[in-house]
């Protein structure tokens, strides 16, 4: 992630909160939070804070392996994530 306004570079991976390095697919929800799919789970940063929240298993996500390129984004701002065994559906909004 690179800030803009300082130049800053901030790297994210498992060391500081990914759910695995491998990175399928990635979305921005209208609060500019970047929504991070990978093959272990679903990932939530903040661009404001640099907050990294994990969603997986407690979040009713039974298979956390997360397609290439198959994010979806629709017009009411709902999130679509594909895996092996379908999509899983989220709205960020009411995810936190």
């Amino acid at each position: 992630m690179v800030n803009v306004d300082n130049n800053k570079i901030t790297t994210f991976n498992e060391s500081n909160g990914l759910t695995n390095n491998y990175i399928a697919s990635l979305l921005i929800d209208e609060d500019e939070n970047i929504w991070v799919a990978t093959n272990s789970g679903l990932n939530s940063i903040s661009l404001k804070t640099s907050k990294v929240i994990k969603f997986d298993i407690d979040f009713a996500i039974n298979s956390p392996e997360f397609q290439i390129s198959s994010a979806f984004k629709d017009t009411k701002g709902k999130m679509y994530f594909g895996s092996p065994n379908g999509f899983y559906q989220f709205t960020p909004q009411m995810s936190y």
